[in-house]
């Protein structure tokens, strides 16, 4: 399908669940007049009134909305956009994330001749957990940047901004209903041995959430979807770790760094029932989330209070930061050194108890289920 000149068509499909958010802003940037010709497709759920009022005014102006009284889940409203789209190349963003005017025409120029694209992402905002979720993008830029750069292959996506061509979305059969539908979308992609490229010559602003409440309500969603992700991939993914050994730990060790805390704890400080309790409450807290707080606590004072284990991980440090500022060059994001050094000893160990946690909590004790999220 062809734009008015006969040039390709983009589509911008943009997901709401209710409120707006950003979404007016988007809308203008999108419709600015230049290359490429494009169509944007926003389905809603639930709207509320703001919505309305927003539906109005833009469908004057091109936009199609495909509207749902009741909530059908994010991935239903987003495989009905895709059933109705036109354009070779479909763009996929939140409605609380910004771009630039440029930003259409750079994604289609960086996506020629691939069939996935992964779009680099920063955090709006300079409180200390905007900082933090900003080198969470970063750490997953530099995971995505060393797949795309060895193998040409895409290991998951982040779903506030990604591109994929039609072709792709129809030979993966559209989105699986799953909680993370990104990140299987991308990992299936892999595995058909479709074309994937990480585009950092232009980025996506993404509002970072607005409290540390709303930060852990998301990444014990985000948990839950990557322990069924890896309990139903685990054979593919432990085949693919074989098989690209160094890649799969590097990449790892990008996204957690502090995975390697625990056995950096256990071999420099020697103290086998710290690290015994540790392991156990790891446990309860998967059992019961009360628990967090004190398997946190543990994991800090056995990280920072022995002196051999403060001083390797300061060794490890070293090296990750000189690694991750060197990818972080390619991927043109700017790096500050005490915000990574924040990240590394404090926000790390925070999110890796989450997830050890919370894998768990799903694989041991099957508890699978994500408050206010529907699949």
């Amino acid at each position: 399908m062809s734009g008015p000149a006969g040039e390709p068509l983009v589509t911008v499909v943009i997901p709401v669940y209710r409120e707006p958010e950003r979404l007016a802003c988007l809308l203008d940037t999108l419709l600015a007049p230049g290359w490429p010709p494009r169509e944007i497709l926003v389905p809603v759920d639930e709207p509320d009134g703001d919505m309305e009022a927003l539906i109005q005014a833009y469908e004057e102006r091109g936009v199609r909305f495909i509207v749902s009284r009741e909530r059908r889940g994010k991935v239903a409203a987003l495989n009905d956009a895709v059933s109705r789209a036109r354009g070779r190349l479909i763009v996929f963003l939140d409605n609380d994330v910004q771009v630039d005017k440029g930003f259409l025409k750079t994604v289609v120029e960086a996506m020629e001749g691939s069939d996935v694209g992964e779009i680099k992402k920063v955090a709006r905002g300079r409180s200390l957990l905007a900082r933090m979720v900003n080198y969470d993008y970063l750490s997953f830029g530099v995971s995505c940047y060393l797949f795309y750069s060895r193998l040409r292959r895409c290991a998951g996506l982040n779903g506030a901004a990604f591109a994929m061509t039609l072709d792709a979305l129809k030979e993966l059969g559209g989105f699986k209903r799953c909680v993370l539908e990104d990140l299987d979308a991308g990992y299936r992609s892999y595995f058909h041995g479709l074309r994937f490229r990480y585009i950092y010559e232009t980025e996506a602003v993404v509002d970072p959430p607005r409290s540390w409440g709303e930060w852990l309500e998301q990444r014990k969603r985000w948990v839950i979807g990557t322990a069924l992700w890896a309990k139903e991939y685990f054979f593919q993914l432990r085949k693919s770790a074989k098989k690209n050994k160094l890649l799969s730990l590097a990449a790892l060790l990008v996204l957690f760094p502090a995975t390697l805390f625990p056995w950096i704890i256990i071999f420099s400080s020697l103290r086998p029932v710290e690290s015994l309790a540790l392991i156990a409450l790891y446990f309860l807290t998967g059992y019961v989330g009360a628990f967090f707080p004190i398997t946190l606590l543990l994991s800090y004072s056995l990280s920072f209070l022995i002196l051999r284990t403060l001083a390797a991980l300061t060794g490890y440090f070293a090296v990750y930061a000189a690694a991750t500022w060197y990818y972080a060059r390619k991927i043109r994001f700017p790096v500050n050194p005490f915000w990574l050094a924040v990240y590394f000893f404090f926000y790390a160990p925070l999110w890796y108890t989450l997830l050890v946690a919370g894998f768990i909590r799903v694989i041991v004790f099957k508890k699978r289920d994500v408050k206010g999220w529907k699949i």
